[in-house]
């Protein structure tokens, strides 16, 4: 997926962008104004341009990139409003690859050890989430008549349901641990 942000009074830019894919790859582009629901988008390659309908909402464009595109270093892409009597480009992306094609199958033992530590890091942190859950499991869920949901640590209070620090814990603690004791 490309991803391409506009700032206020942009009409063209230029990114460099990498892929993940060689096919099936899709554009969104952030910071639009005033497109309608499903403009044009038409990509532009040397002598080839290929259109598609994208989908516009709240300011975010998404659109499918057609195969041919990404096969080239550097393509281009404008958004169109098109009507019956015009057609009128409001926005314009030239596109340069860095690629990073699909895996060739071979991993190399680099791959592999950054792989490898990347599971375990994972690893330990799914360990670290089930031990938390099972922790949870003793916290009653809120109701009209059953405060839940929360538990009450060092230095807090629950009072009539309001949640506050400690004020007496606080100022034990500044007094002795920032002050010294010299309050």
């Amino acid at each position: 997926m490309i991803t391409v942000q506009f700032k206020a009074g942009e009409k063209v830019i230029k990114t460099k962008q990498g892929f993940t894919h060689d096919t099936g790859q899709q554009i969104t582009i952030l910071g639009l104004l005033n497109l309608p629901a499903n403009p044009l988008v038409s990509f532009y390659v040397d002598d080839l341009e290929e259109s598609r309908i994208g989908t516009y909402i709240e300011g975010v464009l998404v659109c499918d990139i057609p195969n041919i595109m990404v096969t080239h270093d550097v393509f281009g892409a404008a958004v169109k409003v098109v009507s019956d009597t015009s057609t009128i480009t409001k926005y314009a992306v030239v596109i340069t690859q860095t690629r990073i094609g699909k895996p060739s199958g071979a991993v190399s033992v680099d791959e592999q050890t950054s792989f490898d530590q990347l599971v375990a890091i994972l690893s330990g942190l799914i360990a670290d989430v089930e031990e938390l859950e099972a922790g949870i499991g003793d916290i009653p869920f809120a109701s009209e008549t059953v405060l839940g949901g929360i538990m009450v640590g060092d230095n807090l209070i629950m009072t009539d349901g309001v949640l506050s620090i400690d004020t007496e814990a606080l100022t034990d603690y500044v007094d002795t641990v920032i002050l010294g004791g010299a309050s």
